[in-house]
This record gives structure tokens, C-alpha cells and sequence, in this order.
């Protein structure tokens, strides 16, 4: 929700404006971050957090056009569904941009020369469904433009390991890049990634 996030920089702006060491971070199962403001507290949904970091990261490098990609030693077919391959030839020059390096070749089949130089995942058919997926299914976003819908179609699978106890450095890097966000309090899909209390409302619930 732009007008939300806005909302959240014009009455925050000074109170956040400093480095996210300057105070200790709590965790809590994995799942969120407390960490200290200036007038008091902020509540951090982990998970969310991450997403939001990948959706805009990527959104960046899309416009940028900066993704390396790799080349596959062999190129690898895959056929789709009707539906996912008018997906997929709608999008594709953007799906390119990530880094891949796909064409149609014949009725529902596309063939992948190159992936993303970053990817971890092998099962690029996988990958591509869940992207089609996500794509069909995003006509709620507040987001209008292809590239952002790509964008968080990608980023909405990210999920981080809630098992992972993260280091003080980790969690300041996190904090730091949530907040470099242009929207750093809600996602595209308007949940909310940020609570914040102030000392005021801290006050009210031991009155």
C-alpha cells in the first residue's frame, strides 16, 4: 500500500534515521525482530522482511538490466500447459532480463539456454510454473507494471529459514536494507512487514 508506506517515511523519518547498530535487536522463534527506535519500539515480521529486501532488490536489478546469467552446457526443453505458455510468451522478455535465456521452440515448449548466474535451483521448470502462477494471480497487487509483477512473482516464493539464528551483524544488514526499501513497512500484497510501538502506546497497555 504505497499511500500507507508513504505515510510510515513522513511521520518516521527522523526517528529511524539511525544506523541499526546504535541499539541491541531481539529475535523471537525465528520469526520476528524487535529493535529499539528512538521513541520506541519496532516489531519486525523476519519472513515478510526478506521478501520485501528480494522483491526490491530484484526490481532494481530488472530495471538496471544487471542480472548475469550462465549458460547451460546443454539446453534444456520443457512443455507447458496452454495456459502457462500464453503465460510465459506474454512475459518472457522480462523473464529474460532475470538472467535466463528462454525461447519458444514449437507448440507449448520453450527451450532454456541460460539461467540466472545466482540461481541455486535446477528444477527450472518448476521455477518457471511458480513464476506463471504467481504472475496469473497478482491482480491484486497495489503494483501496476509488468516488471514489479515479475518482480514479486519471484519474490513471493522466497522463503527464509526461520531456523536460522541470525548473527548481530545479519540482523543490523537486514534491518538496515528493509529500511533502504522504497516501501519498507508493507509488501506489494499490503501485509504488513512493520509494527511499530510508540512509547505512548507502550505506556497504555500497563495502564
Amino acid at each position: 500500500n504505497v499511500e500507507q508506506g508513504e505515510l510510515f517515511e513522513q511521520e518516521d523519518k527522523e526517528d529511524i534515521a539511525y544506523s541499526s547498530t546504535d541499539y541491541p535487536n531481539i529475535q523471537i522463534a525465528g520469526k520476528y525482530l524487535i529493535t529499539r527506535r528512538k521513541s520506541g519500539l519496532l516489531f519486525i515480521h523476519i519472513n515478510r522482511a526478506y521478501r520485501n529486501i528480494v522483491f526490491h532488490n530484484l526490481l532494481e536489478k530488472l530495471q538496471n538490466q544487471s542480472i548475469a546469467k550462465q549458460q547451460l552446457a546443454f539446453p534444456e526443453t520443457y512443455e507447458f500447459s496452454d495456459n502457462e505458455s500464453s503465460v510465459l510468451e506474454e512475459i518472457l522478455p522480462e523473464i529474460n532480463a532475470l538472467g535466463f535465456e528462454i525461447a519458444l521452440f514449437g507448440k507449448n515448449t520453450f527451450i532454456v539456454h541460460a539461467v540466472p548466474a545466482v540461481s541455486s535451483s535446477m528444477d527450472f521448470k518448476y521455477d518457471l510454473q511458480q513464476l506463471t502462477e504467481n504472475y496469473l494471480h497478482n491482480t491484486q497487487l497495489t503494483v501496476e507494471s509488468k516488471i514489479e509483477q515479475i518482480a514479486w512473482s519471484i519474490a513471493k516464493t522466497v522463503k527464509f529459514n526461520n531456523n536460522k539464528l541470525l548473527a548481530a551483524q545479519e540482523v543490523n544488514f537486514m534491518i538496515d536494507s528493509l529500511f533502504s526499501c522504497a516501501n519498507p513497512s508493507y509488501l506489494p500484497d499490503g501485509k504488513k512487514v512493520i509494527e511499530n510501538y510508540s512509547i505512548n502506546q507502550l505506556d497504555k497497555l500497563f495502564s
